[in-house]
């Protein structure tokens, strides 16, 4: 299942909740939306924050030429990357400025052909080096042990984000 269908999960009589952190939120809240839209309905269901810069592009790995607009899951990480693409801690001075929209918002849009991809999720750096642990078998504080209860929950979750080969499957191929 890939992040449409967890979205898809969501707003099919909410099979499934997609839960943003409380700092991402807040953060989404106070920035200027990146679809021509307008506004989010921050808070319902299927609002999990996005956040990029329409400005900011890079090449898509597999496809020479080609660029997509990557969109963060995490505004601490889209935050610096924009500042990294800048040169500078003040994105803004160079014209590059930090946008938000709902996952839901943009899916809606895409499939009406209102706003142009290719846009590439962005999971946090956070999430993704807690499921790089857990697939290497590293222990954590945050993950229970193997054979409890909880540590094939954790360990379930595991191959829902990255499928059970580690690539090409999942919430977050790799």
């Amino acid at each position: 299942t890939g992040l449409g269908g967890a979205l898809r999960l969501a707003l099919d009589g909410g099979r499934a909740v997609l839960v943003p952190g409380g700092a991402n939120l807040a953060a989404a809240k106070a920035l200027p939306p990146i679809l021509a839209s307008g506004a989010e309905a921050w808070g319902a269901v299927g609002t999990l924050p996005l956040f990029g810069c329409r400005a900011l592009r890079k090449p898509l790995d597999d496809e020479p030429g080609a660029l997509v607009t990557p969109l963060f899951l995490s505004h601490e990480d889209a935050r610096e990357a924009l500042a990294a693409a800048a040169g500078t801690d003040d994105p803004a001075s160079r014209g590059l400025l930090l946008e938000a929209c709902a996952l839901s918002s943009l899916a809606e849009q895409l499939v009406a052909g209102r706003v142009d991809g290719p846009f590439q999720f962005v999971p946090s750096r956070r999430a993704a080096r807690f499921c790089a642990e857990l697939q290497s078998g590293g222990s954590t504080a945050a993950v229970p042990p193997t054979g409890s209860r909880a540590g094939g929950a954790a360990r379930r979750s595991l191959t829902s984000l990255y499928g059970s080969g580690g690539g090409g499957a999942g919430l977050f191929p790799s």
